[in-house]
């Protein structure tokens, strides 16, 4: 035993060496759900919709499934037989290298260079669901390192397999009512937060605006009805206050008469039992606002995103992509890009159990955007490694290059502007 370990050992680190030097660029997975055809996530998550918190299944699988190395023990976050505890701790080494290149007075390129290396405590959100009934339940969400990130809702599941209200049948497999503070179901929600499609990575980057503006912290108070019919479609539609100024002031300006929507649905199902299984949806997020413009005057405009997505399953091998087209979406500094589009394209590949390759290529266009400089292309590639050695803990080296473009004849100072990250993520959760 102790040789096939030490074995198991040398062939782990001699892929994450390799794949970390000759790669080019809290949470769910989703494609654990795209792997078993699922539309919701209610088999690993509290949430139907997923993140944060597991059920017994979700932590069943971390402990029998999810590690390349099992251990012996049992163990369970269920408290008692109606509270249940989680926590996720996810730390980072990170090296991160910006270049620039601008004409100098000589008619040659000026290059600058920013280098930055940090060790950074991510996130260490702890959570607690109630189950009050068979088919209701409270939640709530709480993150030590960013206090304004949390959840809290209550949501009762009226049609569920207990009937307790009304029993499931083969059209309506279940139907649940969410109420309370949390984020709209959107798109796929890759479980990088950094994606383009979701929160980008602005804080680092020099690029400026470069993402979406679902981050970990995003938020809105209101509720949300799901539908799953016939095992594989699921609908959701969600009605908010539009109140995002109580999180971090994602848009600013009117406090008042705001309302927001968010649309989803998905199609899952099995081509092949075990082996090829498909998902397409669509989402739609529509939020009229009043934003303050940098010359201190309000302006009313519409927000909206509108998005296509789905994935593939051939053994192994998964793939997941998100485009997205958005109308007058914020930046940090209270303006507004007029058009916008993103798109992001994953796949991963089981090496063996407990350690699995990912590579996603990401873009980021925005129209008209900010600086006077028209349009903007951000282009990013990332690859790495999710390597789950035991239960409860997992490893993700990763390295990303990306890179700012303009198009020809549109003036501008930065003839190049790219990005390197070479980062290593340690994840403990439970």
């Amino acid at each position: 035993m102790k040789i096939t370990i030490r074995h198991h050992v040398s062939f782990s680190l001699i892929l994450v060496v390799f794949f970390v030097a000759f790669s080019q660029e809290s949470s769910a997975l989703p494609r654990y759900a795209l792997r078993h055809a699922e539309v919701n996530c209610m088999g690993c998550h509290v949430n139907p919709t997923g993140q944060g918190l597991r059920s017994a299944g979700g932590q069943s699988f971390e402990i029998n499934k999810l590690p390349m190395w099992k251990t012996a023990g049992k163990f369970t976050s269920q408290l008692t037989e109606g509270i249940r505890i989680g926590l996720d701790y996810r730390s980072q080494a990170l090296l991160f290298q910006d270049k620039t290149s601008t004409p100098d007075s000589t008619g040659g390129l000026l290059t600058n260079t920013r280098t930055l290396k940090t060790l950074q405590a991510m996130a260490l959100p702890v959570y607690v669901a109630a189950q009050l009934t068979q088919s209701t339940s409270f939640y709530a969400r709480y993150d030590f390192f960013t206090p304004s990130a949390y959840e809290a809702f209550g949501q009762v599941h009226f049609v569920h397999n207990s009937g307790e209200i009304f029993l499931a049948n083969d059209a309506f497999t279940d139907a649940y009512l969410k109420i309370g503070d949390f984020m709209p179901n959107f798109g796929v929600r890759f479980d990088d937060h950094t994606a383009y499609t979701r929160g980008g990575d602005g804080t680092l980057s020099r690029f400026g605006q470069d993402g979406l503006f679902w981050k970990p912290s995003y938020k809105d108070l209101g509720a949300e009805l799901g539908v799953t019919l016939f095992d594989h479609v699921q609908i959701t539609a969600g009605y908010f206050e539009g109140l995002e100024y109580r999180q971090g002031a994602t848009f600013d300006g009117d406090t008042t008469n705001r309302m927001a929507m968010a649309f989803r649905g998905v199609y899952a199902t099995e081509l092949v039992p075990d082996m090829v299984s498909i998902e397409v949806g669509g989402s739609y997020y529509l939020h009229p606002h009043s934003l303050v413009s940098s010359t201190g005057a309000d302006s009313t405009r519409n927000l909206s995103v509108a998005a296509v997505h789905g994935g593939l399953r051939v053994g192994p091998i998964s793939i997941l992509a998100e485009a997205d087209f958005g109308k007058n979406i914020p930046t940090q500094v209270l303006q507004t890009l007029p058009k916008v589009s993103a798109l992001a394209i994953e796949a991963t590949g089981d090496i063996t159990e407990g350690l699995t390759a990912l590579v996603r290529f990401e873009t980021y266009k925005d129209e008209d955007g900010t600086g006077n400089i028209g349009t903007e292309v951000k282009d990013r590639i990332t690859g790495g490694l999710q390597w789950f050695p035991i239960r409860f803990v997992e490893f993700r080296p990763e390295i990303r290059f990306a890179k700012l473009s303009v198009p020809t004849g549109v003036v501008t100072l930065r003839e190049d502007h790219s990005q390197m990250t070479m980062l290593l993520q340690t994840h403990i959760f439970f």
